[in-house]
């Protein structure tokens, strides 16, 4: 009898404990999966906020260097800015970050001067569309315009100058007030 009590104690206790395992496994999983979704929602946010390149609006230029090893960067001291060329699309753009106060505010893809097709606008014009949507603003002369999170993005082409520029800037930045 008293082997028989013991049995079922112990068929008890270890029905018991592998339950408690079990819930546990149970527990890292929806933690998991909480932290799935946690990171989700960071990638959504990430994308939703519209920036620079890989770059956040108020990064400081060491940061922005960071992200940039693989390119022969000029700094720029009399615009507190730093460039390097680069080809996108097959245009050779001048890539340019630019900092007020130390923070990245603006940044911009530029021909600079070089020489600009209409299927070279184009195509650019293309690839913001799909990377953007085609909810766009024309201003006419050559300016294009979206807005996406707190970045404003503009197109600016003048083909008889022979040039374009992709601009994106930091909308809680008010340039005015800098400038003046």
């Amino acid at each position: 009898m008293k082997k028989t009590i013991a049995v079922i104690f112990l068929a008890a206790g270890i029905l018991i404990s592998g339950c408690s395992s079990e819930n546990k496994k149970t527990e890292k999983v929806i933690k998991t999966n909480d932290s799935k979704v946690e990171k989700i929602e960071e990638n959504l946010n990430t994308l939703n906020s519209v920036n620079f390149r890989n770059s956040r609006w108020g990064m400081d230029e060491q940061d922005v260097m960071g992200l940039e090893i693989d390119k022969e960067i000029t700094e720029i001291p009399e615009m507190n800015a730093i460039a390097f060329y680069e080809e996108l699309s097959g245009v050779n753009f001048w890539v340019m970050y630019e900092f007020f106060n130390h923070k990245l505010e603006r940044g911009s893809y530029s021909t600079n001067g070089k020489v600009v097709t209409s299927e070279n606008c184009d195509r650019v014009l293309n690839i913001l569309n799909e990377k953007y949507g085609k909810e766009y603003s024309y201003f006419g002369d050559g300016k294009i315009e979206w807005i996406k999170g707190k970045t404003v993005i503009t197109l600016k082409y003048d083909f008889k100058k022979q040039e374009m520029a992709v601009i994106y800037k930091n909308m809680e930045f008010d340039f005015e007030s800098f400038i003046n």
